[in-house]
This record gives C-alpha cells, sequence and structure tokens, in this order.
C-alpha cells in the first residue's frame, strides 16, 4: 500500500528544505564543489596561486660554437640547475669543486639540483620543476672544456611561491647567462 502524504505535510517538508537551502552559506556550497573537485584530480593545488609554489619551465639552449675542445670542435655540455637558498657561495666556489659534490660544496645553500646534458647547436626543457619554499635564487654552472677562461656560472632572484616562469639559460662560446620571465 502506498502512503501518500497529506499536502500540508508535504507542503512543511518544502518549506523546511527550502529555508535549509536558503540558510548554507555560499562558501560551504563552494568548499563542497571544491572537495569534489580535489576527489576527481588529487594533484589540484589547495589554497590560492600566492600561496602555491612557484613552477618552472627552463629551456638550455647552447648555441652551435660553444665548447669547443683543443681541435676546434663543439663538444656537449654538462649543465647544472640550482635551486639555492642564497646566491653567496655559487658565487665563490671553483668549478672543480662544485661538480664534484654540488651538495656538499654548496653546503646551506643547496636545496636542489638537477643535471642536463646538452649538445652544441641544441636545447632541452625542463617543465614544470616546482620550486621549493626555501629557494631564493636559481643558479646555473656549466661544465666548459676551457673553464678557466669561461664565464660558467650565472644566478637570479626568484620567488618561491605565486609565480610561474619561463627561464632561459643561453650557453655562449665564453659564457652562460639566465633571462627570467615570469
Amino acid at each position: 500500500m502506498r502512503r501518500v502524504m497529506p499536502p500540508r505535510a508535504h507542503l512543511f517538508s518544502v518549506v523546511v528544505v527550502g529555508c535549509l537551502a536558503a540558510c548554507t552559506p555560499l562558501q560551504t556550497i563552494q568548499g563542497a564543489t571544491k572537495i569534489g573537485q580535489i576527489m576527481m584530480n588529487p594533484d589540484m593545488p589547495i589554497g590560492p596561486p600566492k600561496d602555491q609554489p612557484s613552477k618552472a619551465t627552463i629551456a638550455i639552449y647552447v648555441e652551435e660554437d660553444a665548447n669547443k675542445n683543443a681541435f676546434g670542435q663543439a663538444a656537449p655540455v654538462d649543465v647544472w640547475l640550482f635551486q639555492l637558498s642564497d646566491d653567496t657561495r655559487l658565487r665563490t666556489l671553483d668549478f672543480s669543486t662544485l661538480s664534484a659534490s654540488p651538495k656538499d660544496a654548496l653546503g646551506t645553500s643547496y636545496v636542489t639540483h638537477k643535471e642536463k646534458q646538452v649538445e652544441p647547436g641544441n636545447s632541452k626543457v625542463i617543465e614544470d620543476w616546482e620550486i621549493e619554499e626555501e629557494t631564493s635564487n636559481i643558479g646555473v654552472a656549466v661544465g666548459y672544456k676551457d673553464i678557466d677562461h669561461i664565464n660558467w656560472r650565472s644566478l637570479d632572484a626568484i620567488k618561491p611561491k605565486g609565480e610561474t616562469y619561463k627561464i632561459v639559460v643561453a650557453i655562449r662560446g665564453r659564457n652562460v647567462a639566465i633571462q627570467t620571465h615570469r
């Protein structure tokens, strides 16, 4: 047997549900929506963009005549990209100390790093490198063949939160340069 709700009881239910819906703050509804989005995509950032870790896409380009060997032929270069808490150690180190053990050589300045080898006339891209919270500088060191007569390092300041960086590392015949764009 089907139970039919009297018209007054039905009207009361509609009024109660309507009042509850009207009293529900918009933020609660938005919060429930965000929770649903996070459940569907666990990698989704939480919080406003200014509170999110910065990310960097880094393009490393080596000119065709960079890093010539004793025979005048361009050779591949080893590239170290660093996240640093300050720039002091990288500015003062010699290349052989740095390349032997970057983490030990940079000490408390070291946050993390990536290594790449790039052929002359070519480029490599590092996409969406998340910037660590303690990072204040991006540094690059390049293993040139004639390291004593080359500007083999470069640095640039960055913010660890709220930014999306496009960084170009240009490796030329006698130096390396970083160009940072937001």
